[in-house]
């Protein structure tokens, strides 16, 4: 069985979080496709992905 992580992150272009779930659905769709049932789910809410210092 194979696993697989799941990162997701603040929109750049809205500076808001609301993409996080769409991000996270999209993901675990295309995991289920491929036959990949196993995943870890990362997120940075408070993060955008210009911010190159975040944890």
């Amino acid at each position: 069985m194979k696993g697989a992580a799941i990162y997701s992150r603040k929109s750049k272009i809205t500076e808001k979080g609301y993409s996080i779930e769409n991000q996270i659905s999209f993901c675990k769709s295309y995991l289920i496709n491929i036959g990949i049932s196993e995943y870890s789910i990362y997120e940075d809410e408070d993060f955008s992905g210009k911010n190159t210092q975040r944890p």
